[in-house]
């Protein structure tokens, strides 16, 4: 009898994982492809394996340094605190994962700009040569290498 290694049914997504590229088709105003979080984006994904998921998205290039403002009493101008919320995505929650159906969904608890608080966000997904490809492929990508 031989030894063979046994090999899960579907790798798995559990991990950390950067973001190395993310794309939009036809985004209102930019026809054709377009990268919202610049080229190539800044991000970790990461899915533990008790069911938590955080998701932290920036603009790359990231803004400009603001120093110590946000910490001291003198706040800074109200147009640096938009433009960082404007370039900057965050949430964490749960997530469930349909291997067999290709669908990981986020379940958010709360997001920095509470677009997603509450809501369940369902992503086709697939992981392809230890990469994890996020979106159809068609309309929109996040494609992610895993962080050792």
């Amino acid at each position: 009898m031989t030894n063979k290694k046994h090999e899960p049914a579907h790798p798995s997504i559990v991990g950390c994982w950067t973001m190395v590229e993310a794309w939009d088709m036809n985004d209102p105003g930019k026809p054709g492809k377009s990268y919202p979080w610049g080229n190539p984006p800044l991000g970790y994904w990461v899915y533990d394996s008790a069911g938590n998921v955080s998701v932290q998205i920036s603009l790359n290039p990231p803004l400009s340094n603001l120093g110590d403002s946000w910490w001291t009493a003198t706040p800074p101008p109200v147009s640096d605190m938009v433009d960082s919320f404007n370039n900057y995505m965050a949430y964490f929650g749960t997530y469930t994962v349909d291997y067999k159906g290709g669908t990981v969904t986020h379940i958010v608890t709360t997001d920095v700009l509470r677009q997603y608080t509450g809501t369940s966000q369902a992503r086709p997904f697939k992981i392809v040569n230890g990469e994890l490809l996020i979106g159809d492929g068609t309309t929109y990508l996040r494609r992610f290498k895993r962080v050792a």
